[in-house]
């Protein structure tokens, strides 16, 4: 009997962080073909050991960071959205 293997997980586009709080930024497709980004808030920390562990609890004196990450992870996305501007030749 063969073991099936999990998928690998599918690293971030883009990592922003602030402090312990980062804005995961990750490249989605729809089902019908439409891509997309969107994002994740994870805070990271240590436990006494070596691995990085994370979770999506926050402590109150994390607002200031999750608000700033998630307003520069928008700001990011909204940038790749826009269509290019055409510079007029003069």
């Amino acid at each position: 009997m063969s073991e099936k293997k999990k998928p690998a997980a599918k690293r971030p586009e883009k990592v922003i962080r602030k402090g312990s709080v980062a804005a995961e930024i990750y490249l989605k497709q729809s089902p019908d073909g439409f891509r997309y980004h969107d994002f994740a808030l994870v805070r990271t920390f240590r436990n006494g050991g070596e691995k990085e562990l994370r979770s999506g609890s926050f402590f109150d004196d994390s607002v200031s960071d999750l608000i700033e990450a998630a307003r520069e992870a928008g700001e990011w996305i909204e940038e790749r959205r826009r269509p290019e501007t055409v510079k007029a030749t003069a």
